[in-house]
Order: C-alpha cells, then sequence, then structure tokens
C-alpha cells in the first residue's frame, strides 16, 4: 500500500458536521486507515487533524439560500486545493459542482444518504404539497443529468439503487462502528429510562414520543440527544405532560451517545410514516441493536421484515400505543431479555466493517483506472 498511501482523496459537505459518524468517523477514517491522504471539508471552527484526516473549515452559512448559493463555490474551491485525486460529495446541492471537478480530471462519487426527492415532498418549509412535488420532480431530472458527470454513487439501502444508473452506483449502508459496539449495561435503572438520539424534528415523532412518556406519569424517564430541527418546535415539546420526566442532553459525540445507550433499558424509534420514513434504515437502529437495547419502532413493514424479533412495532402516530408498548417492555423482563439477545444477533452481521472494505474496494477501481461507468 505504499503507493496508495501517497494518494490524496477529499470529502465535502456544506450540510453536516465535522463529526458527523457516516462521512467521518466511518468514511473518512476508515479510508485514512486503509492508507489514503484524506481531507474533509466542512463547516468547522479551525483547520486541524483528527484521526488522522485533514480538516478544511467553511463558513457556516446560517442562511440556507446563501449556503447554496455560496457555499458550495467556496467549498469547491478550498477542496480543490487539496489537489486530491478522488473528490466524494456528501449533499445534494455539490452535485452542481460536479461538472467542475470533471473538468479538472477528477474522480468523483456521490454519495446519496436518502432517497432525496422523497425528503423534499416531506418538507413544509418549501410549501404547499403539489409545489413540494414539482421541486422533487426538478430535482429527480437535475439529479439524471448531473450524475453522469460522477464515476460513481454510492447509497444506503438496496431499495435506493435502481434510482441510479447500475453501473455506477455501489451499496455502502450506514451501519454502526464496529469499535463502538458494546453490549455491557453498566447500570440498572431503578425507573427505566427510554433514550432516543438523532435529529429533533416533528417527522420522527419527538412530540408524540414525549407525549406517550406523559401519559406514564413518571413510569419511566426519557433521554433526548441531538439538535432541534427549530426553536419552534423544541418551544412545543417542552409544554408537552412528558418533558418534566426528560433529560435533555443536547448534541453529544458518538462515543458519548454509546455511554448513554448503556446505561438505558430500551431505544425509541418512533418516526412518522412519510414516504422517506417507509423504506429508510436509521442508523440509529443499528445502534440500538449493537448495545443491547431493545427497541420500540413504527410499524412500517419495511422495519418489521428487517427488525423483526428485535423489537415492538407501534403506530407512532398513537400516543397510548405508545406508552402500552413501553409499559409492556417495562414489566416483562423476559420479554426484554429476548429482544435485547435477538437485536445483538441481528447485528454481528450489520457492522461497518464489511461496508468500509466495500468503500476500499470501490475507491481502488477508480483510481485503477476502471471506471464504474
Amino acid at each position: 500500500m505504499s503507493s496508495e498511501r501517497k494518494i490524496k482523496v477529499c470529502h465535502v459537505s456544506t450540510v453536516h458536521e465535522s463529526d458527523d459518524a457516516r462521512i467521518f468517523l466511518k468514511e473518512c477514517v476508515s479510508l485514512s486507515e486503509f492508507g489514503y491522504e484524506v481531507f474533509f471539508v466542512i463547516k468547522n471552527p479551525k483547520k486541524e487533524v483528527l484521526q488522522n484526516v485533514q480538516i478544511i473549515p467553511l463558513t457556516k452559512w446560517n442562511n440556507r439560500f446563501f449556503r447554496m448559493l455560496f457555499g458550495i463555490v467556496e467549498a469547491f474551491f478550498k477542496s480543490i486545493k487539496t489537489h486530491s485525486s478522488v473528490y466524494h460529495l456528501h449533499d445534494p446541492e455539490l452535485l452542481l459542482i460536479a461538472p467542475w471537478y470533471k473538468l479538472m480530471g477528477k474522480k468523483v462519487i456521490f454519495d446519496c444518504h436518502e432517497h432525496v426527492a422523497a425528503q423534499i415532498e416531506t418538507k413544509t418549509w418549501i410549501g404547499p404539497f403539489f409545489l413540494r412535488k414539482m421541486v422533487a420532480g426538478s430535482y429527480n431530472f437535475a439529479q439524471t443529468i448531473l450524475v453522469l458527470f460522477c464515476d460513481a454513487v454510492v447509497v444506503v439501502t438496496p431499495e435506493m439503487m435502481p434510482l441510479f444508473p447500475e453501473k455506477k452506483v455501489v451499496l455502502v449502508r450506514n451501519f454502526p462502528h464496529y469499535k463502538l459496539a458494546g453490549n455491557e449495561k453498566g447500570v440498572r435503572n431503578e425507573i427505566p429510562i427510554m433514550i432516543y438520539a438523532g435529529g429533533l424534528s416533528e417527522i420522527r415523532g419527538i412530540k408524540e414520543m414525549l407525549e406517550a412518556i406523559g401519559l406514564l406519569n413518571g413510569k419511566v424517564k426519557l433521554k433526548l440527544m441531538g439538535g432541534w430541527e427549530s426553536e419552534k418546535f423544541q418551544a412545543e415539546c417542552e409544554k408537552t405532560s412528558g418533558w418534566q420526566y426528560t433529560e435533555y442532553i443536547g448534541y453529544v459525540t458518538m462515543e458519548e451517545v454509546h455511554q448513554h445507550y448503556m446505561q438505558c433499558d430500551a431505544g425509541l424509534l418512533l418516526f412518522l410514516p412519510v414516504k422517506n420514513h417507509l423504506e429508510s434504515m436509521p442508523i440509529k437502529s443499528f445502534e440500538y441493536m449493537i448495545s443491547g437495547l431493545p427497541i420500540i419502532m413504527s410499524d412500517f413493514p419495511y422495519w418489521r421484515k428487517h427488525f423483526g424479533g428485535a423489537a415492538i412495532f407501534v403506530n407512532p402516530l398513537d400516543i397510548h400505543a405508545i406508552a402500552g408498548a413501553i409499559t409492556k417492555l417495562i414489566s416483562d423482563s423476559e420479554l426484554k431479555k429476548q429482544l435485547s439477545e435477538t437485536g445483538l444477533e441481528l447485528s454481528k452481521s450489520r457492522t461497518w466493517k464489511n461496508e468500509a472494505e466495500t468503500l476500499f474496494a470501490l475507491y481502488k477501481k477508480l483510481l485503477s483506472g476502471n471506471k464504474t461507468d
């Protein structure tokens, strides 16, 4: 690998945080361990080196329009200064600069973290549903054209693969990092503790989660970790009956998240039934399982198929059903043990290790001159 150690690769995002679990901890750090010189162009207070990954800071735009207009231009010029051979793009708007990299003879990978068009349909800030459908359709058309300038497209679920040219698409699932795996509980809680770690938004069922906790009148507690989608939504959640039984911890590192998992009794995953969620594979589900936590999750057929035996499934819009599932879990130690053991067993083949090998194979193929198209 002596020659590969000299090869520079650059990951770029104007949207995600510098410690993003998928991009930084899994992809960037893994590629560094495989021998590449890795750069990460991202919002960050300063230029620094973390776990052998060189962080190149971008301006943090609070205005979404300015980020999309000026942020991608700044990202291009800062990334190109790294003189990398591969540019790995993590945001849909960065597809706009894919042709710029190709004009300079670079290899380009688009990492599609989710079904973008379906996600657009859930973004109420865009406007009424018919407008969101139009925007989603326009995005699909633009994506089809701009992907022609990419050497490969990485997706996170098998269901996303048909969205892209067969010869370009590669499946790299968002399984948890094997270095964070663990199943030894640190404490035995007198009052059971539920946990949710991730984006705190309306469509992720946070309010329903809190209202269900409130129905139980202090019989369980809730730990919440992550950033709020808006101050308005946070204020709404703080007014729920369950807030008094909730410990809001805020944004923490993945290592800290896993420490909190070890101190809890079950994980909650109550995404609302919007199009982008119905065939998703949330990283939280795997993190819960690999930490030995039973799960209470939304009753989607796709989730039943992949997580059956490790979870209790409920209607995420029914707070009484959620409260009932929590009560059932905390009152039945045998069920809790069974779900935990099944989840641990399922998680053994669902860690980042194999996905990292797939990513490395893709890089080797691109850099050997064998394009995926």
